[in-house]
């Protein structure tokens, strides 16, 4: 994979923006649009023949440029033949046939489904990621007698650190001095401020209310109550149900089998004589 290739990948896992510009979704647009309106003025033959199928070849490409391109990469690197290969046949095959709105048709429904579930996904995953920004990202620290500025990945078990009002805490501990409330609503929910005094146990991402806090960390940052719920999250969204398990490996046999019976349909029946176009 190219460094523009890994460049476009990221953007669109860590996509913030509206849904219409996320990549995907935005070329199933502009195919959608070439097609309707290709339609419609070759309807009122207000096209010539050769301007209406490039605007179908314009939409196909727009639309297909992204489940293309994975669709290729699993057959060329997994050797694994998807659903894409299958879409990608069934659109040139129209297209051989000279059913060129079909053809555009099909890429901009599957371009639409694989947009949005793309973009569903990723949405989501940016909307957990961001509750990281609700930690700060440096701690100040007591170490030999003096406050030092350190990063919050630094933290561990043991350290003293310094929260001071309207700050949120850096990692989870337990108040070793001081007496304040604590907003615990980005890891509770609980949205009534909580007391805390000496021996209370404080949250990553807890924002201090009142008097500033000693807190001893108990756990490092990788390994804080945020952390955890991130990486849950996250492993729950990749982990599949038996439904889905079962699809993959149906999907595996099954994408192959229809791909090899089309082409013996396409391939058989002429040699005994049979109509070319109709198989």
């Amino acid at each position: 994979m190219s460094e523009e290739e890994k460049k476009e990948k990221e953007q669109e896992e860590h996509y913030e923006g509206l849904w219409w510009r996320y990549p995907p979704l935005r070329n199933a647009l502009m195919s959608g649009v070439l097609l309707a309106l290709d339609y419609i003025l070759s309807r009122l033959e207000l096209l010539p023949v050769w301007a209406e199928i490039t605007l179908y070849c314009v939409s196909i490409i727009i639309g297909a440029y992204y489940w293309a391109k994975e669709g290729m990469e699993k057959l060329i690197k997994k050797r694994e033949i998807g659903i894409e290969v299958l879409m990608a046949a069934a659109t040139i095959g129209a297209a051989i046939l000279g059913a060129w709105a079909e053809a555009a048709f099909l890429v901009f429904l599957y371009a639409s489904a694989e947009g949005v579930e793309g973009y569903t996904f990723d949405k989501t995953r940016s909307a957990i990621r961001a509750l990281l920004n609700l930690v700060p990202k440096e701690a100040i620290i007591h170490r030999d007698g003096q406050e030092v500025v350190v990063s919050a990945h630094e933290l561990m078990p043991g350290d003293l650190f310094l929260v001071k009002p309207g700050e949120s805490f850096a990692t989870d501990g337990i108040v070793y001095e001081g007496a304040s409330s604590v907003d615990e609503s980005p890891i509770t929910g609980e949205s009534i401020p909580v007391e805390k005094v000496v021996g209370s146990q404080v949250f990553a991402a807890s924002i201090n209310k009142q008097g500033a806090l000693k807190v001893k960390v108990t756990k490092s940052f990788e390994d804080n109550t945020l952390s955890k719920i991130i990486r849950l999250v996250e492993e729950a969204q990749e982990k599949k149900s038996r439904a889905q398990l079962f699809i993959d490996r149906f999907g595996r046999r099954y994408s192959p089998a229809v791909l090899a019976g089309a082409v013996l349909l396409l391939i058989v029946p002429p040699l005994f004589g049979a109509e070319f176009r109709l198989w």
